[in-house]
């Protein structure tokens, strides 16, 4: 049996075996269920040269770029549905070489996750070939001595950590989900460590009455971080598309002035990156964020 889960007394001690270069993997999807408390707490730390890693990714791939703790992202999609123009720090710095970012396939991306979980030297997938999607670093192209067909060999996509959300979880690191869990499953299963972030930590029993939603022992870190998907939805509250639009003007307006020296101090104001994370949901209001609780 897996050893229990730490549960963390804050995202700063939860994160504290992350390390420069390391690989980073991060949840999530569209408008929904990213762990932003934990990734503005991780702009808060001393590391640099991370490479990052998404299925479906929003908002905290373009401030992990843009602050330049991210040295390389890897990513299916980074947006957000219904906000144009975001990431636009991201595609600032891949535009003038600050960041290397890689654009893979979505099903190539959970193919190399699976290698990885599995510990194989490649694990094989059909579709790409011919394509651009098909020249991901990651992929080879060979030829099935069976059938004379071609198909891609998939290299490992090792995780160190795997950063995500759910809705609670115990001290067993037994998780509580929500709906499909849109590619999360796959970096579970690949990454060294996995962080989690949820609305509450709760005994045992009270995830025993929704036993079709449990995932077992799929956390080493267990941190409480109510509300902490904010600005995206989760089973807590809506997104708050207006704080996106936001947030995407004022960093559309710093690219266009072309000063990356003003981009950190921007964040930070914007993100209250000098508190904690009860700061930065004080300075969005209690008000607002009743106007979002789901």
């Amino acid at each position: 049996m897996p050893a229990r889960a730490q549960i963390a007394t804050s995202l700063s001690a939860a994160l504290a075996g992350i390390e420069s270069g390391m690989t980073i993997g991060i949840g999530g999807a569209l408008n929904a269920g990213h762990p932003m408390a934990l990734v503005r707490a991780l702009m808060q730390r001393p590391v640099r040269d991370l490479t990052i890693v998404s299925g479906f990714g929003g908002m905290e791939i373009d401030i992990l770029a843009g602050s330049g703790v991210a040295r390389r992202v890897i990513a299916a999609f980074v947006g957000a549905e219904g906000v144009p123009g975001l990431p636009p720090l991201l595609t600032w710095a891949v535009q003038e070489g600050r960041i290397e970012a890689w654009d893979i396939d979505e099903g190539i991306l959970l193919t190399a996750l699976r290698a990885a979980a599995q510990k194989l030297p490649y694990t094989t997938w059909r579709c790409g070939l011919g394509t651009d999607a098909a020249r991901n670093p990651l992929c080879e192209e060979a030829t099935d001595d069976r059938t004379g067909l071609p198909y891609l060999r998939v290299r490992p996509l090792d995780i160190d950590m795997f950063l995500y959300w759910a809705e609670a979880a115990d001290a067993d690191g037994n998780v509580l989900g929500w709906g499909p869990d849109f590619g999360d499953g796959g970096f579970v299963d690949a990454a060294a460590r996995r962080i989690v972030q949820v609305e509450r930590i709760v005994p045992t029993d009270v995830l025993q009455a929704s036993p079709d939603r449990v995932a077992p022992w799929q956390a080493d870190i267990v941190v409480a971080a109510p509300l902490g998907t904010y600005p995206f939805c989760s089973t807590a509250l809506s997104d708050d598309v207006p704080w996106l639009e936001t947030y995407v003007s004022t960093m559309s307006a710093l690219r266009k002035a072309g000063d990356w020296g003003t981009v950190r101090p921007a964040l930070d104001a914007m993100l209250c990156l000098d508190g904690d994370d009860r700061a930065f949901l004080e300075r969005v209001g209690v008000r607002r964020l009743l106007e979002l609780l789901a």
